[in-house]
């Protein structure tokens, strides 16, 4: 009898493990942009990128119209709306996005400062449960403990105490952000990557001329010094390049340089020159 009911008993643990494994709900399929809701999502950082945050706004509101099981839309809705100064609207989509569960972090983030920036402006009018300063360093050294590599966390803590006038803390957390900085962050540099990836794809027919070098702008001298090479013109390849280096800080030049749109012509006396008077390692990738 001992036997039997100890046999029973797994079995019926057994059973209970496969209901259990029944009753999960099913992996959710993975939601991707549709052609149109991807267009819109460009549209939306472009404008973003451009200063119209309405327009903005508008473009990722018509995207999760269109598309609202798309993650981080409500997100991206509800931070365009709080740059474009539609608070309300942005604190809507926000809290939307974390009862979703998409980008939660980021949207706790916001707002909490968008409390705190409220608290400001009504300080003398109303008594607050908790502060909202305290709220806010939490939620902002919570995201910085779960994503260690972020450097836009610590500027935004930067600012708060800037606002302040703590100015040494914020100084801190500057540095803070400027040790976490990715350079392929930075726009110079992505814009940069850009122009000689067109050069790759579509080789210049023949070099730049050294008349246009003095209007020319970082991005622009860097096209130049590539055509330069690749039509076999390296000295006033250096000159672009020595142009374009006026324009970026060392280590973002530093990053251009180890492009791999200039890997053939590195064993160039000139550009070889060039690159152990500019960069420390100008051969590691």
């Amino acid at each position: 009898m001992a036997i039997a009911a100890g046999i029973g008993f797994l079995l019926g643990k057994r059973s209970a493990s496969k209901a259990e494994l029944t009753d999960l709900p099913n992996k959710l399929e993975e939601v991707v942009p549709s052609s149109e809701s991807e267009a819109l999502i460009d549209s939306g950082f472009n404008e973003l990128g451009e200063g119209n945050s309405r327009r903005a706004f508008l473009d990722f509101q018509k995207a999760q119209e269109g598309q609202q099981s798309l993650p981080g839309i409500d997100y991206l809705v509800g931070y365009s709306a709080l740059q474009a100064g539609e608070v309300s609207l942005a604190k809507d989509s926000l809290q939307h996005a974390i009862t979703k569960k998409e980008m939660e972090d980021e949207s706790k983030v916001l707002l909490a400062l968008i409390a705190l920036s409220e608290s400001e402006k009504t300080k003398n009018d109303s008594k607050q449960i908790t502060d909202p300063l305290v709220t806010a360093e939490s939620e902002l050294r919570h995201y910085a403990t779960t994503h260690p590599m972020s450097a836009q966390i610590y500027s935004k803590w930067a600012e708060i105490h800037r606002q302040r006038g703590s100015y040494r803390t914020a100084a801190n957390f500057y540095h803070k952000a400027f040790l976490r900085a990715d350079p392929d962050d930075n726009l110079s540099l992505l814009a940069a990557k850009e122009t000689l990836t067109q050069l790759q794809n579509q080789p210049a027919k023949e070099a730049t001329s050294l008349a246009t070098i003095t209007a020319m702008n970082g991005e622009a001298a860097l096209g130049a010094a590539l055509a330069c090479l690749q039509n076999k013109s390296p000295s006033d390849a250096v000159l672009f390049l020595e142009r374009a280096k006026e324009y970026f800080s060392p280590r973002i030049f530093w990053e251009i340089m180890k492009d791999n749109a200039f890997d053939e012509y590195r064993s160039d006396a000139k550009l070889s020159k060039f690159l152990e008077s500019t960069c420390p390692h100008p051969s590691k990738p």
